[in-house]
C-alpha cells in the first residue's frame, strides 16, 4: 500500500516538474523578443499602415527604445538588432556600433532612436555630452540632447531606413566620404616623342649636323 502511495506521488511530482519545463520554454520560445548574444530578433504579429511600435533595445550599448513608425500593413514581420564592428566610413571616438535591419524595411516607416548613455563612459571616450551624435551610413544625424540624471545622458535621434549605426563623435574634417585624387600625367619628353614646345624635338639632331656640314663648306 505504502509502495504504491509513493509511486503515485513520485509520478505526480514529475509531471509537476515536467509541466513548469514546459511553461519556461514556451515562454522563452514564444517572448516577443529573443536574445542571442549580442544579437536580438524583435517579432512583429502584426501591425497596421500609420501606427508605431515601441520596442526596448536590451542588446546594444547605448541604445533604450526604438520608436517605429508603420507605412504599410505588417504581418509575421522580424527587425533585428545587433551590435557591430567598426563601420568604415566612421572615423572617430565611438560609443558603440550596431546594425538594424528587416526584410520588410520597405514597409518601415520613420525611427526614433532613444539612446541612453553612461556619462562616466563617456569622459574615459573623451566626449562631451554636447558632442554625440548617432551616424548613419556615414550621415550625422540631428541628435537631441533630452536630459541627464542619474549619471546617464539621454538623446533623440530621428531617419528613414536600415543599415549601420554609429554613437559617438566623429572626427574634425573626417566625412566619411572618399577623396579621389587626381594625379597630373608625367610631363612627356620632347626627344623621346618628336613634340615640343618652343624647342627642338627628335628631328633637330638631324637638322643639326645637316647645317653644320653646310656651313663646313660654304
Amino acid at each position: 500500500m505504502n509502495s504504491q502511495k509513493d509511486n503515485k506521488r513520485f509520478w505526480i511530482i514529475l509531471g509537476i516538474v515536467f509541466l513548469f519545463s514546459t511553461i519556461t520554454i514556451g515562454i522563452s520560445f514564444f517572448n516577443s523578443s529573443a536574445l542571442t548574444g549580442n544579437l536580438a530578433v524583435q517579432f512583429i504579429s502584426s501591425a497596421r499602415e500609420g501606427e508605431k511600435l515601441f520596442v526596448e533595445v536590451r542588446n546594444v550599448e547605448g541604445i533604450q527604445f526604438m520608436e517605429i513608425g508603420i507605412k504599410d500593413n505588417l504581418k509575421n514581420a522580424k527587425i533585428t538588432t545587433e551590435e557591430t564592428n567598426n563601420p568604415k566610413w566612421f572615423k572617430g571616438r565611438a560609443y558603440s556600433f550596431f546594425k538594424v535591419s528587416s526584410e520588410d524595411a520597405a514597409k518601415l516607416g520613420i525611427i526614433t532612436y532613444t539612446l541612453k548613455l553612461d556619462e562616466k563612459v563617456m569622459s574615459t571616450l573623451g566626449i562631451k555630452s554636447s558632442d554625440i551624435k548617432l551616424y548613419y551610413e556615414g550621415l550625422g544625424l540631428s541628435t537631441k540632447l533630452v536630459k541627464s540624471e542619474s549619471g546617464y545622458s539621454y538623446y533623440t535621434a530621428s531617419v528613414q531606413g536600415l543599415g549601420q549605426f554609429a554613437i559617438g563623435k566623429e572626427e574634425a574634417n573626417a566625412e566619411g566620404k572618399i577623396t579621389t585624387v587626381i594625379k597630373a600625367p608625367p610631363e612627356e619628353d620632347a626627344a623621346l616623342t618628336g613634340k615640343a614646345s618652343g624647342e627642338e624635338g627628335g628631328s633637330g639632331f638631324f637638322t643639326k649636323i645637316k647645317n653644320f656640314f653646310k656651313n663646313f663648306f660654304g
